[in-house]
């Protein structure tokens, strides 16, 4: 690749990282998206890590941050996501420690109670709308002992 080539896709690729927080593992697709074969891809990574654009501390924190406080997940489908994006187990569990516990339970609770009301619209049977309610729960990432504390 000419040297022109790359330096235009360096600055598109700085130009969209500069939009928000991306993993190498999005970069990674994006660039060989954009044309690039994955030697390639890699070795322009690198460059964008170097130059901060790339960050997976920064990234586990704005992931959890949105995830939690705009999707309402849970702490585990957070971790898991994460993981699958291949980010590092210490930026993950620092991004999940900054999450206040109190506000995380209220979370719960406010959560729980919306799809409570959204259940005993169809479901009478008081065991099963726990059920359902748990089981929605535990697919939104939540833990056992925070569901059955405000189930």
């Amino acid at each position: 690749m000419d040297k022109k080539k790359w330096e235009a896709i360096l600055k598109r690729a700085q130009d969209y990282c500069s939009k928000a927080e991306k993993s190498v593992q999005d970069m990674l697709q994006k660039l060989q998206d954009w044309g690039l074969d994955l030697n390639q891809a890699v070795e322009m990574v690198e460059v964008l890590k170097k130059q901060d654009y790339i960050n997976h501390a920064r990234y586990a924190q704005a992931f959890t941050n949105d995830k939690f406080r705009f999707n309402k997940w849970g702490l585990n489908k957070i971790r898991v996501a994460l993981l699958a994006k291949r980010i590092e187990s210490e930026y993950i569990n620092k991004a999940i420690k900054a999450i206040d516990i109190k506000e995380y339970e209220q979370m719960v609770v406010s959560v729980l109670a919306d799809k409570r009301q959204e259940i005993e619209k169809k479901e009478t049977d008081s065991y099963k709308i726990k059920a359902k309610l748990s089981n929605f729960a535990l697919s939104r990432g939540y833990e056992p002992r925070f569901i059955e504390r405000n189930n």
